[in-house]
C-alpha cells in the first residue's frame, strides 16, 4: 500500500472518530446522562416507521465474545440522521452501545457487541435506539421500537 493510499486512509478513519465522537457528545449533552438520560430514553416517544432494530436468540458463551445485531433505517429525506443503540442486560443494566451515522454508515446494517459472561447472565436482552435527525435548527428525537433477544445457558 502506498504512503498516499495509507495516508487517505488514515485519515478517513480519524475524520470518521472525530464525527461519532462529536454526534455523540451532542446527543448525550442535549439528553443528559446517567438515570436521567435513561428516564429521557423512557419519556421519548416511539416511532416505528424511522426503523428497527434485532437480535438473534443465541447462547452466552464462556469469556468474551462478540454478538451480533442489526439496525435498519427509514431516515427523513431532508438533514443528516444519527443512531445511538443500547445493549440492555436481563436485569436493566445497558452493557454496550453503539453509534451509526449518515455520511459514515448505511441506512441497513449490522454490528457486534462484546458480552463477558463472568459479568452477564443469561436471560432477555433489549436492544434501545434513539434516532436523532438535525435539518438546519429542527433537531427531531425519538426512539425505535425496542427489540429483544434472548441468551441462554450453554448446554
Amino acid at each position: 500500500m502506498s504512503q498516499e493510499v495509507r495516508a487517505i486512509a488514515v485519515t478517513r478513519h480519524v475524520a470518521r472518530a472525530l464525527a461519532l465522537a462529536l454526534v455523540v457528545c451532542v446527543l448525550v449533552l442535549g439528553s443528559g446522562v446517567s438515570a436521567g438520560r435513561a428516564d429521557a430514553m423512557d419519556r421519548a416517544d416511539v416511532h416505528p416507521e424511522w426503523g428497527s432494530t434485532s437480535a438473534e436468540d443465541g447462547v452466552l458463551r464462556r469469556g468474551c465474545r462478540n454478538y451480533a445485531f442489526s439496525y435498519s433505517l427509514t431516515p427523513p429525506d431532508q438533514g443528516t440522521w444519527a443512531l445511538e443503540t443500547f445493549i440492555v442486560g436481563p436485569k436493566g443494566k445497558r452493557l454496550a452501545s453503539d453509534a451509526f451515522l449518515e455520511g459514515f454508515d448505511d441506512v441497513q446494517g449490522s454490528a457486534t457487541f462484546r458480552l463477558c459472561k463472568p459479568t452477564t447472565r443469561p436471560g432477555l436482552f433489549k436492544i434501545r435506539a434513539k434516532f436523532s435527525n438535525q435539518d438546519g435548527d429542527d433537531l427531531v428525537e425519538g426512539m425505535l421500537p425496542q427489540s429483544t433477544f434472548r441468551l441462554r445457558a450453554p448446554g
